[in-house]
């Protein structure tokens, strides 16, 4: 077939019925040579849990990555593990960047932490056969549990319900970033010449009474006709179990914020031009499996660091930054104004100083960038888990999760310092 493919091209020629075989040619970069498969067709379950393991002696990790069907055993099944063989006693649950997916299970992975019986979310609609309420039906595995939750913008819908209720219970430490703020129950309807209509029915709410639900659509719209967020002023307050204030309408609100950390332009270009990918995949070819023993000790040498500008180089790389783009707007208004002749001298020499310049810029960006790199180099041999694994090591909103067990849990949700795992909330 001539011309590029995108990704979902390739899926689809890839896809076919269960059992049938597929030949396959790859042409590998960088002297690896063609293999020619013969590939047999099944079905696939990607793992809804991408990483769990021990970030030190008695704090577990678990990293969710969707809620699917099944995926609340997953989860379950982590937390056994690390508990019985490794000696856990508290758990960093990670919910940055889940969208969301299946309520039940939402539901499932909040009753590992609460008692049978507790509620944990419900819905309204105008119709009162969306009117339910959804409680743990089930004996807790980690019901005693220290716990920290992690969101971020991106954590959306069932990330919401379980950090919602997780919070709202005074069950768990919530830490990151304000999540999306999804709260709509959605069905989709077949229309005509093979289209849908996705169409809302009701509105989820958190243990506590309030609705997550950022954007209203049946309210005023911005100039493009894009619904807006309710009015800081017209939301309502909720309290906690222990009398926290919770607030209604802006998603989940962190207990302890964290930032992202800033993430240079010119790493965005280069990711976004798939140059990381790139060379990271020409770096591999040059290493074998003795060369990344593990996702955590590998370290970039400096002679392929040095390859990385002429890599750029003889690619054709280009990249513009956002100090230029405001340089050229102010440009515009001085010229505007009549300041050219006072200030055409103080312009060049900020032209001259935020000019893309590779060589200066890869210097200047080394840390981030040759991480970047690294954790690309051992995906190719340690796959999605290890660099999982090993990204944790430098993330800041994990490492400020490790230091609240203790003193500032209790400050934050009223549990005291845990003796072990089945030691007694305080709800003082």
């Amino acid at each position: 077939m001539d011309g590029d493919l995108k990704g979902e091209d390739v899926g689809d020629l890839l896809k076919g019925e269960s059992g049938s075989e597929i030949p396959i040619r790859i042409e590998r970069p960088y002297g690896g040579g063609v293999l020619d498969l013969m590939v047999e067709r099944a079905k696939v379950r990607i793992p809804a849990v991408t990483y769990s393991g021990m970030l030190d002696d008695t704090t577990g990790y678990i990293y969710l990555s969707k809620f699917t069907r099944g995926s609340a055993g997953e989860v379950r099944k982590a937390l056994m593990s690390m508990r019985d063989s490794s000696g856990m006693t508290q758990l960093v649950f990670d919910l940055r960047g889940n969208g969301g997916g299946l309520l039940k299970e939402s539901v499932s992975i909040v009753n590992l932490f609460v008692p049978k019986g507790t509620e944990i979310v419900s819905t309204r609609g105008k119709s009162d056969q969306w009117n339910k309420s959804y409680k743990a039906l089930g004996r807790p595995t980690a019901e005693k549990m220290p716990l920290v939750v992690l969101i971020d913008g991106q954590s959306a819908s069932a990330s919401e319900i379980v950090s919602g209720t997780l919070q709202d219970l005074d069950r768990a430490v919530i830490l990151g970033m304000e999540s999306f703020g999804k709260g709509l129950v959605q069905q989709t309807k077949d229309m005509a010449f093979n289209t849908r209509l996705k169409v809302t029915v009701a509105k989820y709410y958190t243990a506590s009474g309030r609705c997550i639900q950022r954007l209203d659509y049946g309210g005023k719209r911005d100039a493009q006709g894009k619904a807006t967020a309710v009015s800081d002023t017209l939301l309502r307050m909720f309290q906690t179990t222990g009398g926290r204030p919770v607030v209604e309408g802006r998603g989940i609100q962190p207990d302890i914020e964290v930032e992202v950390p800033f993430m240079s332009t010119l790493l965005e270009r280069l990711l976004g031009e798939y140059a990381v990918f790139n060379y990271a995949t020409e770096v591999a070819a040059s290493l074998d499996s003795t060369d990344v023993p593990d996702p955590v000790s590998y370290r970039m040498s400096d002679a392929h660091w040095s390859g990385f500008l002429s890599h750029l180089e003889s690619a054709g790389f280009e990249y513009s930054t956002e100090s230029m783009k405001a340089l050229e707007e102010l440009r515009q208004v001085v010229v505007l104004e009549q300041y050219q002749g006072v200030a055409s001298e103080a312009i060049e020499s900020l032209d001259g100083a935020l000019a893309p310049n590779l060589t200066r810029d890869l210097a200047l960006f080394e840390d981030e960038i040759r991480q970047t790199l690294e954790e690309e180099v051992v995906l190719r041999f340690h796959y999605a888990s290890g660099m999982v694994e090993r990204s944790l090591k430098r993330d800041p909103t994990v490492n400020r999760a490790l230091t609240v067990f203790g003193d500032e849990m209790t400050s934050v949700i009223g549990w005291g310092e845990q003796a072990d795992s089945e030691a007694v909330p305080s709800r003082e």
